[in-house]
């Protein structure tokens, strides 16, 4: 069944395992792009849609390009981090460094706005690939719904053999930074955020500076605001009135709303690592030499899917672990808050990157 569509097409990409997918319902206008993209940042795979786009057999070809920058519109259904995700995943392994210039909407309310992969998924890939693999991204401009006229290039630099195990504990915050994004609004819709936002936060942490920026000649209403701690946790929330008709959220809710959030994936997890890149992370791990282990808290449901997918393309099963909740606590009060903290590890399966590989 075609559910988790972006990782079973790299998963085919990574294992070279050719795959048929079945949908009951027709295959939206975005995973179609992101079929292509696919197609764009590798040569000779070969996707053929059937059945009234209702069937889709994939080929995996080779990941590399003809092109020294691959370009390519995301359109106006989702933004560009449901693109990137997957390149974060794919791009590692291939044949030299690749540049992706990605247009399409940078901030809404439905996938992860491009300042949580930017301030925590980046510094996330950097300490726990160790330099293996490196990323960079560059926004060159914000955009929002319905005209989705953003941009930003991301730059890999792949590995030259594997990627090395990743060991990540938990530690406490001891930061936390955000920035709170408005167009076509009143600036003072940006201190409304950024104040509500720290009166929750300066509760269990004093370091808090949220940056503000308006987006100039935009034509979208648009506010919003995103945060990340220094060990890798991120939340958002934004007004978005092409997805959210009818919520109309006042400023001060909404900046409230986003740093709730943060605190409950801080005390109700390990404390590290948001929940909204367990997939990602589990993936790395399968595909790492020797032996990964990770604390997390709550395991999402994308992941649990993800889990499966690991274990049908690669063969990788994880462990989990219960850890202490004592151990990540700084208090009493703040151990009895922490519902459920493990270690998940597993022995990844040392993929090499063929094209790079030296003797």
């Amino acid at each position: 069944q075609a559910h988790n569509l972006r990782y079973m097409l790299a998963f085919s990409l990574l294992s070279g395992k050719e795959i048929s997918l079945f949908s009951q319902d027709p295959f939206e206008s975005y995973e179609l792009a992101f079929i292509e993209l696919l197609t764009r940042v590798t040569v000779g795979s070969k996707a053929i849609l059937s059945k009234g786009n209702r069937k889709l057999d994939f080929r995996p070809g080779s990941i590399e390009s003809s092109d020294e920058e691959v370009s390519f519109d995301c359109g106006k259904q989702r933004a560009v981090s449901y693109f990137l995700e997957p390149l974060f995943l794919i791009l590692p392994f291939a044949k030299r460094r690749m540049v992706v210039r990605l247009e399409g909407i940078t901030n809404d309310s439905v996938d992860l706005d491009i300042d949580s992969i930017k301030d925590a998924l980046l510094p996330f890939l950097a300490q726990a690939l160790k330099g293996a693999a490196n990323f960079d991204l560059k926004v060159v401009r914000r955009s929002f719904r319905p005209s989705a006229g953003g941009l930003i290039f991301l730059t890999v630099d792949p590995t030259p053999k594997t990627l090395p195990k990743i060991v990540v504990n938990s530690k406490p915050i001891k930061r936390v930074r955000g920035i709170a994004v408005a167009s076509k609004v009143s600036t003072s819709f940006l201190n409304r955020m950024i104040s509500s936002a720290r009166e929750v936060l300066n509760e269990y942490i004093p370091d808090v500076w949220i940056y503000s920026e308006i987006v100039k000649h935009n034509p979208d209403n648009f506010y919003g605001i995103s945060l990340s701690s220094d060990t890798f946790l991120t939340s958002g929330c934004c007004f978005d009135p092409m997805a959210d008709k009818e919520s109309g959220l006042a400023p001060e809710q909404l900046g409230a709303t986003a740093a709730l959030r943060l605190v409950d994936d801080a005390l109700f997890g390990s404390g590290i690592v948001s929940t909204s890149f367990q997939s990602l992370v589990f993936s790395l791990m399968a595909l790492t030499e020797g032996q990964s282990v990770i604390v997390i808290g709550r395991v999402s449901d994308h992941a649990v899917t993800t889990l499966r997918l690991i274990k049908d393309f690669f063969g990788v099963s994880f462990l989990f672990a219960d850890v202490e909740a004592k151990q990540y606590a700084e208090d009493e009060e703040q151990e009895n808050q922490i519902s459920s903290v493990v270690k998940a590890g597993c022995h990844g399966i040392a993929l090499r990157n063929r094209f790079r590989e030296t003797s």
